[in-house]
């Protein structure tokens, strides 16, 4: 059932049930949850729990979207003032893209695809997770899945621009899966790749 059904059962169980004991316990669990993420224990399970609970409590994933949505904001804080601490910062870093993929799968989940792909375009905004190959692999992964071949193929392209040169490969390869797929894997190999996606830089 989508979320909209989910809001309607509990819409439907009347002001009784929602000031219920075991609804109270689902929006303290959230309670403790942010708080305990905010005092420095960055853990993703606990936020995706914690918003969980919150669209459960409300019947509403407006609320599990804001729990979200603050918690990448303060995490992103925490990168910005990590400063010079490289290994802070590049744990911080990972814990951000792993909560943005996170919200995003928990979109999918419930058929929200049209705000799976909103995560996702915001994501591509953060300095944080633009970085990270493991996003657009699974960005354009998304893509595919909804049989969008040239968004992906765009997706890897723009990964590709966006990543550090050392961690540009694994885009490299999807994009040839990708172009084999469509071509045919003796033509498609790394050369013809180039040019497909990158016409102006890659001529003949």
């Amino acid at each position: 059932a989508g979320p909209e059904e989910a809001a309607g059962a509990v819409e439907a169980s009347g002001p009784e049930e929602a000031s219920g004991p075991e609804e109270a316990a689902e929006t303290s669990a959230a309670q403790e949850a942010m708080e305990w993420s905010a005092q420095g224990g960055q853990d993703v399970s606990a936020v995706v729990s914690a918003a969980e609970a919150a669209m459960r409590a409300s019947g509403d994933p407006s609320s599990m979207r804001a729990t979200l949505d603050g918690a990448i904001l303060e995490w992103e804080d925490i990168v910005r003032e990590s400063g010079s601490e490289a290994s802070e910062r590049s744990e911080m870093e990972e814990k951000v893209v792993e909560l943005y993929l996170a919200y995003a799968q928990l979109e999918r989940s419930l058929r929200q695809f049209k705000q799976a792909a909103k995560v996702y375009d915001t994501a591509t905004q953060s300095t944080v997770a633009a970085s990270s190959a493991r996003f657009w692999l699974e960005y354009a992964g998304f893509a595919l899945d909804r049989k969008k071949t040239d968004t992906a193929r765009d997706l890897y392209a723009q990964g590709i621009r966006s990543v550090q040169a050392e961690s540009a490969a694994p885009l490299w390869d999807a994009l040839v899966a990708l172009a084999r797929d469509a071509f045919g894997a003796a033509e498609a190999d790394l050369d013809f790749v180039r040019r497909w996606v990158y016409p102006d830089e890659y001529r003949d």
